[in-house]
């Protein structure tokens, strides 16, 4: 009999072994994490959705800037498409590079390289708005 329940709790410890590794999630960099984020935010300023887009402004951006003034300095009329494309982090800041395709004269589409800073405030990394 101690022998059955020697084998029953073994089994018992790795199926309890097997669904905690199962249930490891991997850890994702600080530059992965930031370009989701800046990938999130193009996204949403590409639907022309400027309320949500405005919700990843830095909470510093946030109390000195309204969501009607920065609706104002934002016009997504002209982009097409946005990769974030690489990012370098230190610390708590990240410089993004974002590759930006925008509607120029006469309906001509160009592809341009533009630079973001983000930080990390609160859990959650930030748009550093400076337009």
């Amino acid at each position: 009999m101690s022998k059955m329940l020697g084998r029953f709790l073994g089994l018992f410890y790795f199926c309890v072994l097997l669904a905690g590794c199962a249930s490891v999630v991997p850890v994702q960099t600080a530059e992965q994490q930031v370009l989701a984020r800046v990938q999130a935010r193009w996204d949403i300023l590409l639907a022309k959705d400027l309320d949500k887009a405005y919700e990843f402004l830095s909470p510093a951006a946030r109390s000195t800037m309204s969501k009607d003034v920065y609706k104002l300095r934002v016009n997504p009329i002209f982009w097409r498409g946005a990769k974030a494309k690489s990012a370098t982090c230190r610390e708590e800041v990240c410089d993004v590079k974002v590759e930006l395709n925008v509607m120029v004269l006469a309906n001509l589409p160009v592809d341009q390289m533009i630079e973001e800073k983000w930080i990390f405030d609160q859990g959650q990394w930030w748009f550093v708005y400076q337009g």
